[in-house]
């Protein structure tokens, strides 16, 4: 019998939090929620996008109604992810604050409990 994908799967925290501010701010901001999360954390938005696909492989559906692009409009699943996600990345955000920024970049640190206040 072969174990489910969210048994198997293998997805950072920062995998994590980056598809969770990209469906955060579609609820918020609709459409262009990949490019605002981008550069709220200074990445390419192919970077949220990967996070999101390896995400949304790992928990075994799509959390964006259009999957070619991303439309703004989250599935039941996308708002189920954001409403089941927030208190982890809140908590994250707050282990960064006391973590030694020596471990990551400082800007990792403040984007996440930036992200996390939204």
């Amino acid at each position: 019998m072969q174990s489910p994908p969210w048994l198997t799967a293998r997805i950072s925290h920062l995998d994590l939090t980056l598809a969770w501010a990209a469906c955060r701010d579609a609820q918020m901001g609709g459409k262009g929620a990949i490019t605002r999360t981008a550069n709220m954390w200074d990445v390419a938005p192919s970077i949220v996008q990967k996070a999101l696909d390896r995400v949304e492989a790992a928990l075994g559906g799509q959390f964006f109604v259009t999957r070619v692009k991303r439309s703004g409009r989250l599935t039941e699943r996308g708002e189920r992810f954001v409403d089941a996600s927030t208190h982890f990345v809140e908590v994250w955000a707050a282990m960064l604050a006391v973590e030694d920024v020596d471990n990551g970049p400082p800007s990792m640190s403040r984007s996440v409990a930036r992200t996390a206040k939204t």
